[in-house]
């Protein structure tokens, strides 16, 4: 999960602090000119959301996301637990809130290995390295802290649920993904790297149920003894997906030369 550096409270004193030269010229502007008094109370707001979310993320990979507790969250990101309630409703929001951070950076992150125009096979290898960075490598620890019993999973997945506005921007997210994945396979087809003889959409579904079955097999794997994932590593069970496309795939335009 994405974690900010030290610098980020110094931003924060920036913010508190930044407006007194924005209005030096007696706040002039036009008529669309931004409150800077509002922007800086925004600005901070935002800001002070991000810590307490890093804040969780640490004690998630110290006590395991079921463990989690809001007294030691505030007390990591240096807040008085009321002060945590100003920013976010309960523990739940916060995990939930720091699911969809990691969703919006995946999601950016892949937009741009779009714009780089790789070939087919070199966009999914990609996508596959930020599915590892960022929800199996930055999550495992949250996880291997502990071994949920099927009870304790199904009440934890109630209590996220009562967010539902929350819950369904990270069904958002999951359907904004698809739709990059679903641009990756019909730049595939029309450039003639992928021949296969079945819809956009259902090859889509494909290549999202086949990484969400790698995450699930992740989780599961990391309490198996050693710690070793089942599933492998990222880029070997990726090169499963592929052999699954080889039929498909024309050798001379797929790989970057």
């Amino acid at each position: 999960m994405h974690v900010f550096n030290d610098n980020v409270y110094n931003n924060v004193e920036d913010a508190e602090n930044a407006g007194a030269d924005s209005t030096a010229d007696g706040g002039g502007g036009g008529v669309d000119a931004v409150d800077p008094k509002s922007a800086r109370r925004d600005a901070v707001w935002g800001m002070k959301r991000e810590l307490i979310m890093d804040a969780a993320i640490k004690v998630m990979s110290r006590e395991g996301i079921m463990n989690v507790r809001l007294e030691e969250v505030a007390e990591e990101a240096g807040f008085s637990k009321a002060a945590v309630y100003h920013y976010f409703p309960d523990k739940e929001a916060i995990i939930i809130n720091v699911m969809i951070r990691e969703q919006r950076s995946a999601y950016e992150r892949l937009s741009e290995v779009i714009d780089r125009g790789l070939p087919f096979v070199d966009t999914i290898r990609e996508f596959a390295g930020i599915i590892q960075k960022n929800f199996l490598d930055r999550n495992s620890a949250a996880f291997e802290r502990t071994t949920p019993s099927p009870s304790m999973l199904s009440s934890f997945v109630v209590s996220m649920t009562k967010h539902e506005e929350l819950f369904n921007e990270t069904m958002l997210w999951r359907n904004k993904m698809d739709g990059l994945l679903m641009k990756i396979v019909a730049r595939a087809k029309t450039d003639g790297t992928l021949a296969i003889p079945i819809d956009d959409a259902t090859v889509t579904l494909y290549i999202g149920a086949f990484f969400q079955a790698v995450m699930a097999a992740y989780m599961q794997g990391i309490h198996s003894k050693g710690g070793a994932p089942k599933c492998g590593g990222i880029h070997e069970v990726t090169d499963k997906l592929l052999l699954f496309f080889k039929p498909w795939i024309n050798e001379k335009t797929a790989v970057a030369g």
